[in-house]
């Protein structure tokens, strides 16, 4: 009876210790933390992997989407959202996606600004063409830049001084777009 104690007892420190060496080496290769951006609304989702040592199965995973100033500029209905990898990281590695540029237009103030002065205009087309160009990898540079130079002034007024304005510009969008496919 003793022994079958003593063996008992020993199994389960055996056991004990090998979830302990396996949740050591979770806790030493660390989470997987990333940055995405839906293409399709501006969203941002930060979210955290965490993977089973040398494999890769996640054994947690968690994520957050939050709103950027263009996302709420942009007011799109509920969609199924789709993710573009701008960023991540953990204990021993760092990862740039290809669309990490856009998440610091979905941040750019000015860039919402002009999202909402168009629709506030009543130039809804112009906003969804612009808001579209934003959340391409190979445009919105050129957007935030159109963006930032062109939304110095702040608000419009009226909607024939924004009309004025863009009539001066009507040809920037296609140009944007002409600019993008170039870089492709």
């Amino acid at each position: 009876m003793a022994r079958l104690l003593q063996s008992k007892w020993i199994g389960g420190l055996v056991t004990l210790a090998g979830l302990a060496a396996i949740f050591a080496l979770v806790v030493v290769n660390g989470a997987f933390g990333y940055l995405s951006v839906c293409d399709i609304c501006g969203k941002q989702m930060n979210g955290e992997r965490w993977f089973l040592p040398g494999t890769k199965r996640v054994i947690y995973e968690s994520s957050l989407i939050t709103d950027t100033p263009v996302s709420l500029a942009l007011a799109k209905s509920p969609h199924e959202h789709h993710w573009k990898f701008c960023a991540g990281r953990s204990n021993y590695q760092c990862s740039l996606g290809n669309a990490h540029p856009i998440l610091t237009t979905v941040y750019c103030e000015p860039v919402a600004g002009l999202l909402n002065e168009s629709r506030r205009w009543g130039e809804k087309s112009l906003s969804e063409q612009l808001g579209k160009l934003a959340l391409r990898e190979e445009s919105t540079r050129l957007v935030e830049h159109f963006a930032i130079t062109m939304m110095q002034g702040g608000e419009f007024i009226s909607a024939q001084e924004f009309r004025a304005w863009l009539e001066e510009r009507d040809t920037v969008v296609a140009e944007i777009d002409a600019e993008a496919k170039k870089l492709k």
